[in-house]
């Protein structure tokens, strides 16, 4: 992952953390993303399965699960994101 792409990232998780927790849940994925969009991200990142994403999660598993997708994948959190 690239510093241009791991900043990115740390803007859009910062973004949607609605209430500043530090991590983010179905709902704030949701809610920013919308329903479907926002349960995928959960389904791809949340690999210990707890129902929230920190950031270093967000990060980290962004980059394992979309590879060599990840700025196409980063651009289209960007598009879908309402908040």
């Amino acid at each position: 992952m690239s510093a241009q792409e791991l900043a990115q990232l740390e803007f859009i998780f910062k973004k949607v953390d609605a209430d500043g927790g530090g991590t983010l849940d179905a709902d704030e994925l949701k809610e920013a993303f919308g329903d479907e969009f926002g349960a995928k991200l959960m389904a791809d990142l949340d690999a210990d399965g707890d129902g929230e994403l920190s950031l270093e999660e967000f990060t980290t598993n962004a980059a394992s699960v979309y590879g060599g997708d990840l700025s196409k994948n980063i651009a289209q959190m960007q598009i879908n994101c309402k908040v």
